[in-house]
């Protein structure tokens, strides 16, 4: 019987100690290997992130939309950015601003857009449908009463409703009247406020003072004045130097002084 001899154990031991070393190399190459990887896609990332395919250069990679009276080239130089400039870094809160404290508008939004990198601004404007003054400058009146200076607009605008004596009374009290005045059956060509207490509208019949302004007075006045369009076949116009509607009850038209 022969006898086997048992592996000598420094042996099994060196080997084990060689498995763990070749372990810790593959771990220890799979871990650079991982961060190698994750830098270089952060570094992709970086790249592609601050490539010249995201950068505003000039103010034509701006599109202004929703323009009618103002020039989309008068919109755009009222945008002040710096150039070049990442398109994620334009603020569209600040530009926005910029367009509603310079220019005559009811709403500005701004949009970044990709592919390729612009800035889209829709605008809504005021549209003027009065002209008159305040504070002696020439101007124009929305129909939320908000004054527009003249100079707003790159040429004069010519709308058909005259406003004198326009306040910041007239303003706050304009939005709700300018419906009405719109809806009238007699056309209203002009409006004369210069006294507060005295409301006198021009119109196709004539010039009529209406008094204090107040919504349903107004309204009573104006259907009053509608059913007097016949007026003109029984007194004539042209001596009549206004009818007077200050009391709706009654009607009494004013006429010139005679000469003795």
């Amino acid at each position: 019987m022969v006898a086997v001899k048992p592996k000598n154990d420094r042996y099994h031991f060196t080997e084990r100690r060689e498995q763990k070393r070749q372990k810790r190399q593959l771990r220890s190459l799979k871990g650079l290997w991982q961060t190698a990887l994750g830098a270089t896609l952060l570094w992709g990332l970086w790249q592609l992130a601050n490539a010249p395919l995201w950068y505003l250069y000039d103010l034509k990679q701006i599109t202004i939309e929703g323009e009618n009276l103002l020039p989309e080239s008068n919109l755009k130089s009222l945008i002040n950015l710096p150039f070049p400039q990442y398109v994620f870094q334009a603020e569209p809160h600040h530009i926005a601003q910029q367009l509603l404290n310079q220019a005559p508008l009811k709403t500005v939004e701004v949009n970044r857009q990709l592919f390729p990198a612009r800035l889209v601004v829709r605008v809504t404007e005021r549209i003027p449908i009065a002209r008159g003054m305040y504070e002696g400058k020439n101007g124009y009146i929305d129909r939320e009463g908000v004054w527009i200076p003249a100079t707003s607009y790159p040429k004069k605008l010519t709308p058909p409703l005259l406003v004198l004596g326009f306040n910041d009374y007239v303003s706050k009290q304009w939005a709700e009247m300018y419906p009405i005045l719109a809806s009238s059956p007699v056309k209203i060509k002009g409006v004369n406020w210069t006294d507060a207490n005295n409301l006198v509208l021009h119109t196709d019949l004539g010039v009529v003072h209406c008094g204090n302004y107040d919504r349903e007075t107004l309204t009573a006045q104006l259907d009053k004045l509608d059913r007097m369009r016949q007026l003109p076949k029984y007194l004539n116009s042209a001596n009549v130097m206004y009818l007077d509607f200050r009391d709706v009850s009654t009607t009494t038209a004013k006429l010139p002084p005679t000469t003795p």
